[in-house]
């Protein structure tokens, strides 16, 4: 395997291909095996653990050619305002697609006219993406990773609703959820005082102010000029119908996105946060009185935007992953590396993430089953049973089985939007992308996704496994035993969050130190390393822990 890597290197450099990945990367992240046991040995020892770490972030990182995106969803004829999904990408290379990052990038040009026009009606693939009567559930994932995921991936796979090919997003890990997109919505955020959020003491522990006025009808005062708060209105087009009630509007937390409230999971950790972010205030208030509410505020979030980027590689990423070592933050080894740009969302990243079968139809908390009507938007019950219970509960819960078949019901129309979406983008087909993150196209259906059911279902739309759609392929991905992702989807998801999150401006060695952080910050960055370490510093957790790994899960 080095040598194999090592004369992939020159033939890079020879071409101009990408140096590293394809075979190795897939090595990489395949099931355990005897390399992956002997891996494993020598990440043990003193040192070498540290280079395995860089090379092996390196070799998945370069699986893909680095940023700039050569392309992007800008197009020269701009989108009428009432049709989000009219107007087409630019299928060549031009300046403002370069540098107009309110356009989500792409790794690849516009499909074929003829290959568009060849792709089966939307509609006929509602099967593909239906539930049956049970779910079929992860056997390696909790419900806690599953709301993880969505609360973490809303900051930054952020569509624009008027335009399907831009975006709103900030392309960096900031943690806008309870900051804000843009520093107006910040200062509206703030206490002012001592560093602090805004913030209410209950019975259950403190909890971020409320939206709106005790009566559920108009915005409150202080938060009126939000950015999704339009004339006091609360502009968030995705709440059901049946839910938007003054009763449920009185309870909904001041968040820093229109979508901070959507369930109670993203509420709860909006909250567990936001409690993190008020500790660390006051521990760098009491270590340094002399600091001014300003500087208290900029420790105490850069801080805590440094613990989130921790804990999505040490414990997201590693859940994720089947490599056969436990990744960790190093800093400033990505800094050597090609792949060490500035940030951009791309438009494949926004589609892969459409993880719907995770989601369970019912969740239990504090012993009582759930629907969905009942999770969603209803910070009363959050309140009522507490962070600790909410969250908790769901790491004792299995997640779906990422993939075909499996999403619930409320949620299917949101897939066949994904691929009314993923056609509007002129998206490539899903072999095409195999070739460009340096893995083999494959030769079909059977071949991709290895139940003979599915198999025949995807060659009854698509005619040939060349035809099959990027998110139907990566959704139809047979995965290896105890993997969470299939084989493309976990090499996108892997450059992605390595060359997204190891790039964050606090984690370059000129940055992190305390000089960003305080002795306080540093002292808590030195302890963290997982979700459940920042819970149990700020929620009464006991003997329960919040793990991203379903019990019993095998390691």
């Amino acid at each position: 395997m080095v040598m194999t890597t090592a004369v992939n290197s020159a033939r890079g450099k020879r071409r101009g291909a990408v140096a590293l990945g394809g075979p190795a990367a897939r090595t990489t992240l395949a099931s355990p095996s005897w390399l992956g046991r002997a891996i494993a040995l020598l990440a043990k020892l003193p040192g070498v653990g540290a280079l395995l770490n860089d090379l092996l972030i390196n070799l998945v990182a370069s699986s893909a050619k680095p940023r700039p995106l050569p392309y992007s969803l800008w197009g020269p004829k701009p989108c009428p305002p009432a049709s989000a999904l009219a107007g087409k990408s630019a299928d060549y290379i031009a300046w403002p697609g370069l540098v107009d990052r309110s356009y989500s990038g792409r790794h690849l040009p516009v499909c074929s006219d003829a290959y568009a026009a060849d792709l089966p009606p939307s509609k006929a693939l509602l099967h593909l993406f239906q539930r049956g009567p049970t779910m079929i559930e992860s056997t390696r994932s909790s419900a806690l990773f599953c709301f993880f995921a969505q609360w973490f991936t809303d900051s930054f796979l952020r569509t624009d609703f008027r335009d399907y090919r831009r975006n709103t997003s900030n392309h960096e890990i900031d943690l806008c959820q309870i900051y804000g997109l843009v520093q107006a919505d910040t200062e509206l955020l703030r206490e002012k005082v001592g560093g602090r959020l805004k913030h209410r003491a209950t019975p259950n522990g403190d909890f971020p102010a409320l939206l709106f006025n005790p009566d559920g009808q108009r915005v409150a005062e202080p938060f009126l000029n939000l950015g999704y708060i339009d004339n006091g209105a609360y502009r968030n087009p995705v709440i059901p119908p049946g839910l938007d009630t003054p009763e449920r509007r009185a309870r909904l937390f001041a968040a820093g996105l229109e979508r901070g409230n959507s369930t109670i999971f993203y509420s709860a950790l909006n909250t567990l946060f936001l409690r993190e972010h008020n500790r660390l205030a006051r521990e760098i208030s009491q270590r340094h009185p002399e600091f001014d509410d300003d500087r208290v505020f900029e420790h105490a979030r850069s801080t805590n935007l440094a613990q989130l980027l921790k804990i999505i590689i040490e414990d997201y990423i590693n859940h994720l992953s089947s490599a056969p070592l436990r990744f960790f933050v190093d800093v400033g080894k990505a800094e050597r590396r090609r792949w060490y740009r500035t940030n951009r969302i791309s438009a494949e990243f926004d589609l892969l993430y459409r993880w719907h079968s995770m989601t369970p139809d019912k969740v239990t908390v504090q012993g009582q089953s759930l629907a969905d009507s009942q999770f969603l938007y209803n910070n009363a019950l959050l309140e009522q049973v507490g962070v600790e219970t909410v969250l908790a509960d769901a790491a004792q819960q299995p997640a779906g089985r990422i993939g075909l078949g499996n999403t619930p019901s409320f949620l299917q129309p949101f897939d066949l939007a994904a691929i009314e979406k993923s056609r509007a983008w002129r998206l490539r087909s899903y072999n095409d992308y195999r070739e460009a993150f340096g893995l083999p196209r494959l030769h079909s259906t059977l071949q991709l996704a290895r139940d003979p059911a599915t198999a025949a279902q995807l060659e009854k739309l698509y005619g040939h496994v060349d035809k099959v759609e990027l998110m139907v392929g990566l959704l139809a991905e047979a995965h290896g035993e105890g993997a969470v992702l299939g084989e493309l989807m976990q090499l996108m998801v892997g450059v992605d969050a390595f060359t997204q999150a190891l790039t964050n401006p606090l984690l370059s060695e000129n940055i992190y130190g305390s000089a960003a952080f305080t002795e306080v910050g540093l002292r808590s960055l030195e302890q963290t390393s997982s979700l459940d370490d920042i819970a149990r510093r700020t929620l009464q957790l006991g003997g329960r822990r919040l793990s991203f790994r379903r019990p019993g899960a095998p390691l």
